[in-house]
Formats: C-alpha cells, structure tokens, sequence
C-alpha cells in the first residue's frame, strides 16, 4: 500500500484570484467562501496586492492569472464580494457542470450580465436591491459584471492586450469570447455584493471610450451592452455617427423592450452575435 503521504495531490477545482487594496475586506470574503465550502483542498487562493498603490489592474492581472491557472476553472471577483446567500460550492459546480453539458463552448461566466437585446440576467444581493432574481439563465449574454467572473481557461479567451483600468473587463472579455466564437452566461448563484458600481466616474468615461475605439473595427453594425449603458460598434465612421450619437443611444437605452422586439425582427443585421437565438437549453425560457 502506498504511503498516503506519497499520493498526489489533487488539484482544486476552482483558482480564486482578486485584486486587493483592503486586506480586511478580503479576509472577510475568503472566511464568507471557506464557509461554503470553497475551502483550501477545493480551491487555489491568489491575490494582486494594491495596497500600497494600483500596481495592478484587472485586463493585466487577469491574463497573468489565466497563465497561471492549472485548475478547470478561473474565478475573478471583487474583495467585497460574499457568499453569503446560501449558495456555495456544491451549486456552483452544479451550475458550472450543467452549462458545460448545455453549451460546451462557453467561455465566461457571471452572475449579472445583459443579453444582445438588453434584457437583464441576473441573480445577486447588493445595495440597489436584496434577493435579485432576474430574467433568462438559458440565454446568452453580450455583457457580464465583473463583480463575479468564472472563466474557462481552456477557452482560449483572454482580455484585449491594448486595454487597461479597473472598468468593462468584463464586457471586453465577452466581445473577445464573441470574436472566438464562443458564448457566456449568468449562472443561478446568489451571493451578495456590497458595492454598486460608479458609472459616473470619468475613469468609466475613459475606459468606455477606448473599449469602443479597441472594438470599432471588429462589427459592420452592432449595439453592444455595457452593465450601465448601450455603446454602437462599427468599423464604418457614416454609420457610428449616426447610431452612435448621444440621441440614437439615448433613444436605445430609453426604450430597451422596443429595441428587443426590433431585434428578434432582424437579428443578422442589427445583431453582431455568433448565434444570435442560441440557449443552453431552448425550453427553458419563453421566446
């Protein structure tokens, strides 16, 4: 018999990486996930020390971490993040393992993210509101928050190389998970987030700008999601002009249900997606 100390040991499943600048922050959300179940034999524990300044930001430190990964799955969350709700391991593997049966060319996953026709998914509790449980898990999205994020390093995918700052990783994770013919979801995982998000920062206002300007050049004529805005993609300067201006995007974001009609209408056009009607499971959502 050999010796149990001789035995390999098994690889954690998960590899759990986070940007720190608060250290007591992240002892809390890592004693939140040790205590559903993610614990040290399950899961590889990494941070990106900011605490002495922003040495690292997310598009850098995520690529570095996805070298590093030898576990099946890369996850990448915010240090205020807790789970918290009741969901732990246990259902994140069984999300996990059912998206990997229903759609085996996923590549990112969250647990908030807006569909091609701006329909929300999500399932979170965070300051704007506790218990969210909204819209259709089945389908694809075009954008994730980037709060929570499960990678495949295995995909392939990887964040745009001329792209930095700490806003809309995850909406450039997924336009390269598109460009790879790939797909993400939102996962049926609650955990609490104790932060909202500040779109109004000029931070935001300048990562938006150069994620446009790295991805023009990518669709004839797309509307894209962002978790708090709508951006006109197109390689075209006649036509981001036009349905890129300010009143165009207002009218987008003003009447999301009209525009998710016009979509469904004429998908191949308006809709810059590998497969725009695809689901994991087709019956699992209303049409």
């Amino acid at each position: 018999m050999q010796d149990p100390q001789a035995l390999p040991t098994p690889t954690p499943l998960f590899h759990v990486c986070t940007l720190v600048n608060d250290k007591a922050a992240y002892a809390r959300m890592k004693s939140s996930f040790a205590a559903a179940g993610m614990d040290s034999a399950r899961c590889r524990y990494s941070i990106f020390d900011n605490t002495g300044g922003n040495q690292f930001e997310p598009y850098t430190a995520i690529n570095e971490a996805i070298r590093g990964t030898v576990e099946r799955y890369l996850v990448v969350c915010h240090q205020d993040v807790l789970m918290d709700r009741g969901d732990g391991f246990d259902r994140l593997v069984a999300e996990l393992e059912a998206l990997d049966r229903g759609d085996p060319s996923w590549a990112v996953a969250g647990n908030a993210g807006v569909t091609d026709r701006l329909s929300l998914v999500i399932r979170i509790s965070d300051p704007c509101a506790a218990d969210r449980r909204e819209g259709c898990f089945a389908d694809p999205v075009a954008t994730l928050d980037e709060n929570f994020l499960v990678i495949r390093p295995d995909s392939g995918v990887r964040c745009s190389t001329n792209l930095s700052g700490f806003h809309l990783y995850g909406t450039d994770l997924c336009l390269r998970a598109r460009a790879a013919r790939r797909t993400c979801y939102v996962l049926d995982f609650h955990l609490s987030h104790l932060s909202a998000g500040n779109p109004d920062s000029e931070a935001y206002s300048e990562s938006l700008r150069r994620l446009v300007a790295e991805w023009n050049h990518a669709f004839t004529f797309a509307f894209v999601p962002t978790m708090f805005t709508t951006v006109f993609l197109s390689r075209y300067r006649p036509l981001r002009r036009m349905f890129g201006s300010a009143a165009c995007l207002g009218w987008v974001q003003a009447h999301r249900r009209r525009f998710g009609a016009l979509s469904r209408l004429c998908a191949p056009l308006i809709i810059a997606s590998r497969r725009p009607n695809q689901r994991r499971n087709p019956q699992a959502c209303p049409p």
